[in-house]
């Protein structure tokens, strides 16, 4: 105050490139995983260059203001955005960013089903908030960063199997794990007997013992 520096805010460095950000909650759970990447997504567009109209994006930093473990949702942020995040406890004092945006909780996204209009879905309808106008510019980054390419071969019916597991470093292993096929393998077979003579291909897929891009590259086949 006063026209003079205080001391804290001395800078020691300075980040020049424009630095994002966000606190994840749930952050081992895919559905809202994807509200976060989204916020963040649109927080770049807002905050591009007015120029920007391609679907490459802009050298950003991104810190994450939690203090979460790691989980296989991390993948996700790495390849969409190009750059590894860093965990706000590992930003040296005194750092200075010349370009910092927060980026609003998945909560508040426009993929979030808490924002497509409460009022809306009580008569039955499912409005799509401002900010969804860039869902396409978000599904062509994405399919690009992972290599989607477009599906091709005979048709697949995929059998997504699930098995007890660990959802993140500091959970319990989680027993008794619902929506789980007693007859699995009795499923399959009669799976494959019914449809691979009509050119289909039957795969069975375990998602919690895969990485990322290869759930990706399973789903993709569909």
């Amino acid at each position: 105050t006063g026209g003079k520096k205080s001391q804290n805010r001395e800078c020691s460095t300075v980040v020049q490139k424009t630095t994002l950000f966000i606190t994840r909650y749930e952050y081992a759970n895919l559905y809202h995983t994807y509200t976060d990447l989204y916020n963040l997504f649109l927080a770049m567009k807002v905050h591009a260059d007015e120029n920007y109209e391609g679907l490459e994006l802009d050298p950003v930093q991104v810190v994450f203001l939690d203090g979460h473990s790691k989980s296989h949702m991390d993948e996700l942020w790495v390849k969409l955005f190009r750059t590894k995040p860093t965990y706000v406890s590992d930003v040296p004092d005194k750092t200075c960013f010349k370009k910092a945006v927060l980026v609003a909780p998945g909560y508040t996204s426009p993929l979030s089903i808490f924002m497509m209009g409460k009022k809306s879905r009580k008569l039955g309808q499912c409005n799509l908030p401002p900010g969804n106008q860039f869902i396409k510019n978000f599904v062509q980054e994405f399919k690009q960063a992972f290599g989607i390419k477009p599906r091709s071969g005979k048709p697949t019916i995929l059998l997504v199997s699930r098995h007890d597991y660990v959802a993140h470093p500091r959970s319990k292993p989680k027993s008794g794990t619902s929506r789980k096929f007693e007859n699995e393998q009795e499923l399959l077979g009669e799976l494959a007997n019914t449809f691979e003579s009509k050119g289909y291909q039957v795969k069975l897929a375990t998602f919690e013992t895969m990485t990322m891009q290869q759930q990706i590259q399973v789903s993709e086949l569909l």
